[in-house]
């Protein structure tokens, strides 16, 4: 399984508490992101994106196309090093 399948799986089912605490002490960033959404969030219905989402990733075209772009991301990662 690459990499972006891997980091997908953790932050849609496996993200815990501590990550979040984690990771807002350690950037600013997330913590604006986070409210950015946040306020998004009140203005919308994003639990209605769920299942269109769950759909969508068992598209096989949709699982093609991604593991191809992580596969890609990888590669330009190895160019950079």
């Amino acid at each position: 399984m690459n990499r972006c399948l891997i980091i997908g799986r953790r932050l849609l089912s496996d993200w815990r508490s501590v990550d979040e605490e984690g990771i807002k002490a350690a950037t600013l960033k997330y913590t604006d992101a986070q409210s950015q959404i946040l306020e998004l969030e009140g203005k919308t219905d994003s639990h209605l994106l769920d299942r269109p989402f769950q759909t969508l990733t068992q598209n096989s075209e949709y699982r093609k196309a991604r593991t191809a772009f992580g596969k890609r991301i990888e590669e330009l990662n190895e160019r950079l090093r």
